[in-house]
């Protein structure tokens, strides 16, 4: 299997649009939701938050978390797992 685009063309900016873009079209079926490692991984720690949000005054981890969250919770009646 050969991905569609080449390592090198993720930018943290094209990540958090694909992102927003996923979780939007999602219907909760199988669905790639892009996360950033380079979050942690590397020292540009604020610009990467910046810029997969979309925001200057985000946190990745909230932001994505919320996303997540929502979009589970949005779903709950049909999916197959359990939530207190």
């Amino acid at each position: 299997m050969t991905p569609a685009q080449h390592y090198g063309y993720w930018t943290t900016k094209k990540l958090g649009d694909a992102f927003r873009q996923n979780l939007k079209l999602s219907q909760m079926k199988t669905t790639l939701i892009p996360l950033l490692h380079t979050s942690i991984a590397r020292r540009w720690f604020v610009q990467s938050h910046n810029y997969f949000c979309n925001d200057a005054n985000s946190n990745y981890f909230t932001y994505a978390g919320t996303l997540l969250a929502k979009k589970i919770l949005e779903h709950a009646d049909v999916l197959h797992i359990w939530i207190a």
